[in-house]
């Protein structure tokens, strides 16, 4: 995986991914991955599952075309568990069917001996060229989503002002 996406999942969920994590698997997942690693994030902040532990990865690999996706043993309970288990079973499924290499729709390949899941581009011509248009266009996604980030906290600072604006005007008013 692209460095620069690998570490924008270690960055956003710390959590889950150890620091010295290394994905064993093409850029083309990683959309799957962050929305699996996002659910995962959901599950935990549900108030039944307060005291559960982070789901912590162990591997994320391909092997014989499709991903492997390996936690270590949690401590949550047998609903919780499950609930994990689900949007792992998910993830693996999803990627039999996404191009490992650039996350397009896929079959699963075979070509001296080696199965992969790669679309009819990858798989053909043009590997090289399209997978780094993928990778440029997950990096724009992060980047606007830091953008959409920055933008909702000016918001929310500039409505708290207003607030404490109100707040001043109403204690000058008397009327608090």
């Amino acid at each position: 995986m692209d460095k620069k996406l690998e570490q924008y999942l270690k960055d956003n969920y710390p959590e889950i991914i150890p620091e010295n994590f290394y994905f064993e698997c093409g850029s083309g997942w990683f959309l799957i991955l962050n929305a699996a690693f996002r659910e995962m994030k959901k599950i935990k902040s549900r108030k039944r599952f307060e005291n559960a532990p982070y789901p912590r990865v162990a591997q994320i690999k391909e092997k014989f075309g499709s991903m492997r996706f390996y936690c270590d043993p949690l401590d949550g309970g047998e609903e919780y568990y499950d609930q994990i288990y689900a949007v792992v079973d998910m993830a693996e499924t999803l990627s039999t069917r996404t191009c490992e290499s650039c996350g397009r729709a896929a079959l699963l390949r075979e070509s001296r001996g080696w199965s992969k899941c790669l679309c009819n581009w990858c798989f053909t011509e043009g590997r090289a060229t399209f997978n780094q248009e993928w990778i440029n266009g997950c990096l724009e996604m992060i980047e606007e989503e830091k953008v959409q980030k920055r933008e909702y906290q000016d918001w929310m600072d500039d409505s708290q002002d207003a607030l404490d604006k109100l707040s001043e005007l109403d204690q000058e008013l008397g009327l608090e």
